[in-house]
Formats: C-alpha cells, sequence, structure tokens
C-alpha cells in the first residue's frame, strides 16, 4: 500500500483500541475535519481494494481507530529516511548499552506515536536485529537484547552507514518506497559479497542513486534514448573481458533489476552497471591504503591518549581497537570529501556521557591539528567515538568473574544462576558453592574471583572480595543493587 505523508501520519495517530476523536486529530495534523475525513476515505479505499477490510473505523461522536484486522499487517510501504534514522538510531542505544535494559517512556519520550504504533515499530527493529542473529525482548515496559559480540558489532557498524546514507539520500528528496529500498539495499549487498568488498559512503550511495535512476527511467518511460546509443565498441568490449569479475556482478544486477521492474531492460544498461562498478573499483583502490594507514594511526591515537597509554602498548587485538578502528575507517572517507555525518542522540550523549565525551573532544582538537587533507572531526562524530569507548567501559563493568553462594549449594545455585545470566550475560559464573565450601577454597576465590554473590549473610573478613546479598529469587531491586555495585566496582 502506498500511502502519502499525511496519511501516514494520521495513522500514525490512531490506534486499534480507542476512538480519537477527529478534531483532536486534525488539531495535531494542523488540518481541517473535512481534510481528516478525505484522508480516512483514501485510506479505507485502498485497504479495502487489496484486503478487503476497511483500514480505518469511525462513529459518530467517538472518532476513529484502527481496525483490528491489520493488527498483524504491515500497512506502511513508503519509508521515510527520517522515521527509519528514528528507528536506526533506537538500535544503536540498545546496541551501545547491551546488556542493559531500556525503559521504553525513556525510548520514545520524544515521540508522539500511538501505543499500536510503537509496537509496529518495536517489531520493525526485532525484524531488522534478527537479520543479525541478535534477539529483542519487550518485556515490562523494558527492551533489551541478546546476541554474541560480534553480531553486535556488524550490526552497529552496519547501521552507522545505514544512517550515513540514509542522510544522504533524504538530501537528495527521493521518494523510495520499502519495496524498492529493499531491492536496492539487498543489491549493495550483493555487490560487496561478489566483488568482495565493504561499500561505505560516497560508494554506496552513487550505486544506490545509479540503480534508483535505472528504475525511475524505465517506470516513467525514458528509455527511448538507449537505441539511439552505439553499440559498445571492441575497447569497451575487452575492458569487460579483462574484468569478469566486475561484468558478471552487473550482469547479475541487470537481471535483477528486470525482475523487479517485470520489464526487459535494453543490452546497455549492464553495460553502464559495468562502468559504474569499474570506476568505484578503482577509485577505492586508490584510497583504501593510505585510509586504513589513516584509520589505524587515528584509533592508536584516541585509545593511548584516552587511557594514558604509550602507542606501542595499544594492542589491535583488542575490542575497544578493532570496533573504533570499523568506525573511523568510513569517517576518514566522509572527512576526506567534506561529508558530515549527523548525530541526533548527540544532546543526549553529552548529558549521560559528558565526562567521556569532554576528553574525547579535547582528543579530537589534537588530532584534528595534524589532518591536513581531511575536514575535522566534529562533534557528532565525536559523539559516535564517545560510545565506543561507554561500551568497552560497560562490558569491562559486567566481565567480572562471580562466585554464587547458596544456604543449599548446588541446588538453589542453578536456579539463580540462569536468572542471572539472562539479567547480566556478560557476568561470568566461575563456581557455584555452598557457605561451608566457601570457607574451605579461601585461596581459589582469592585468585579466581572477583564478586560474590550470596544468598545468605557471608562473614568477608578472611575474603578481600566484596559480597552482594541478594535473594534467591533475584528480585529487580537485586537486579539494581549488581548493577549499581558493577559500576562501583569499575
Amino acid at each position: 500500500m502506498l500511502f502519502s505523508s499525511k496519511e501516514e501520519q494520521l495513522i500514525n495517530h490512531l490506534n486499534f483500541y480507542d476512538f480519537i476523536a477527529s478534531n483532536e486529530v486534525s488539531n495535531k495534523l494542523l488540518v481541517s475535519s473535512k481534510t481528516i475525513y478525505r484522508l480516512v476515505k483514501k485510506i479505507n479505499e485502498v485497504t479495502q481494494e487489496q484486503y478487503g477490510e476497511k483500514m480505518i473505523e469511525s462513529e459518530t461522536g467517538k472518532g476513529y481507530k484502527i481496525n483490528k484486522f491489520y493488527i498483524d499487517k504491515n500497512i506502511y510501504s513508503i519509508v521515510t529516511i527520517k522515521e527509519e534514522n528514528f528507528l536506526l538510531e533506537i538500535m544503536m542505544s540498545l546496541l551501545f548499552q547491551h546488556p542493559k535494559k531500556l525503559k521504553k517512556n525513556h525510548i520514545f519520550n520524544d515521540s508522539y506515536f500511538s501505543e499500536s504504533t510503537e509496537e509496529r515499530r518495536i517489531k520493525s527493529i526485532i525484524e531488522y536485529l534478527n537479520d543479525f542473529n541478535i534477539s529483542v525482548y519487550n518485556m515490562h515496559n523494558s527492551l533489551y537484547i541478546k546476541g554474541e559480540e560480534v553480531d553486535i558489532r556488524r550490526a552497529i557498524n552496519s547501521i552507522l552507514l545505514a544512517i550515513n546514507k540514509n542522510q544522504v539520500l533524504d538530501g537528495m528528496s527521493l521518494d523510495i518506497n520499502i519495496s524498492d529500498k529493499h531491492f536496492l539495499d539487498n543489491q549493495i549487498i550483493l555487490i560487496e559479497e561478489k566483488l568482495n568488498v565493504n561499500l561505505y559512503y560516497p560508494y554506496d550511495v552513487s550505486i544506490f542513486t545509479h540503480l534508483y535512476m535505472v528504475l525511475k527511467r524505465y517506470r516513467e518511460g525514458r528509455v527511448n534514448q538507449l537505441n539511439n546509443q552505439e553499440s559498445l565498441d571492441e575497447e569497451e568490449k575487452n575492458k569487460m573481458n579483462r574484468n569478469q569479475k566486475i561484468k558478471g556482478t552487473a550482469d547479475i544486477l541487470s537481471r535483477n533489476l528486470s525482475k523487479h521492474l517485470c520489464n526487459d531492460l535494453h543490452e546497455l544498461e549492464s553495460f553502464f552497471i559495468f562502468q559504474n562498478l569499474y570506476s568505484l573499483n578503482i577509485e577505492k583502490k586508490e584510497y583504501m591504503k593510505k585510509d586504513k594507514y589513516n584509520a589505524s594511526k587515528i584509533t592508536i591515537e584516541f585509545i593511548s591518549r584516552f587511557f594514558d597509554i604509550n602507542k606501542k602498548d595499544v594492542n589491535k587485538k583488542e575490542k575497544l581497537y578493532q570496533d573504533l578502528y570499523n568506525h573511523i575507517l568510513p569517517m576518514i572517507g566522509r572527512l576526506r570529501i567534506g561529508i558530515k555525518l549527523e548525530n541526533n542522540m548527540l544532546k543526549e550523549l553529552i548529558l549521560e556521557y559528558q565526562e567521556t565525551f569532554i576528553k574525547i573532544l579535547k582528543i579530537s582538537d589534537e588530532i584534528n591539528k595534524s589532518l591536513n587533507e581531511y575536514e575535522a572531526i566534529d562533534e557528532a562524530e565525536v559523539g559516535y567515538i564517545s560510545l565506543y569507548f561507554e561500551k568497552y567501559k560497560l562490558e569491562k563493568e559486567h566481565r567480572k568473574k562471580v562466585l554464587l553462594v547458596c544456604s543449599t549449594g548446588i541446588g538453589t545455585s542453578e536456579l539463580l544462576q540462569i536468572r542471572l545470566k539472562n539479567s547480566f550475560p556478560n557476568l561470568k559464573i566461575i563456581s557455584t558453592m555452598s557457605h561451608r565450601q566457601m570457607q574451605k577454597n579461601s585461596e581459589f576465590i582469592e585468585e579466581e574471583v572477583d564478586i560474590i554473590f550470596s544468598t545468605i549473610r557471608v562473614d568477608n573478613k578472611h575474603f578481600q572480595k566484596p559480597v552482594i546479598c541478594i535473594s534467591p529469587v533475584l528480585s529487580d531491586k537485586d537486579i539494581d543493587l549488581i548493577d549499581y555495585s558493577l559500576k562501583e566496582l569499575s
């Protein structure tokens, strides 16, 4: 279904359960009640034709609500860049805050979505992150994720690149429906797989817009000029034959476009795609070696200055280095050509992580002095870089080795262990003991344990380890206490 922005706004302000008065909706959308009536009529005509059910129900004196028939239907087909970036930024918060839970009223605090619209947005987030093997849990008015660290890092990198690309596409005012955007995004993924490259800005946007314009030209019937083009000359044919990998990829893209359009493409379209891929490949190779060197240099600079350590002591195998490097490499590409990345979370980041942000900002000012051929690292980039350091600190907090002590020993602790892992997946529970076993293993505890969780009061005068008393059922109060204690210990 294709809806205009006004029609989509109307749907966003309605819900499945309660009627909303016509004048209330018209005031929110800043249109007349007659316009609301016309919008409802148009939406119902489209939905009746496609699903055999009107989407919006109305009652005199009550107003409008959404038909419950559509509660499990994907009723949006136009994806506004602003809306998609809103969802991407929520996902970024979930990924960077992992393993913490985020309150939904905090996440959606500045939005005006109805409850049903909020749930549909959460469903979109679940589906998006599922592609990275990351599970999203929507429980007790909170959202949180579970997944392997390598998958979380992949998702962060992918989402940052998506936000960057969306920002550029939004500036082009492209009206892309969800079917086309999904198709075009998949073609970018296909190119990366076939040519074994990572396409970050501006390379991804260049090929994305080229393929989009092909779709637009054929739908509008503006393809006659290709019939006046001369066939490929020998030099062009030879270039394609010498680059079979790129040629094969261009042919696949051409066939995919043809299937998506349900229309045959002119044979020259494959060559034009080849030219685009070939030029991107040459340009990318030219800068990649230099960009990689500078990205590594800047990454080491940030880490060494932040922790006040020697540059030689920065471990390139450390997760912080790898995560930061994977952000800074595409950042270098943006700085080289003067593209600025928006950061709609910036104000919130500065408030929540002020100390880290100020520290990274000062380091950036020093680094900027040596970036002669690049644009300066601005506050938006500083905000994202700060998140990587906060993520590293958070993981360090939750990477403690835990001894679990229960009055009845193993039996009670097994259930408690499962609950702890669900709430704090990064904690490493290295052993479970009764109080008596604990007294006999003081040497092991001193060497291997960071913190003790106990369901009974423990006299820790024999142990130089912090002890947290918790209940066997692990209440919300216990979870808050553990969370606070881990932060204090870090």
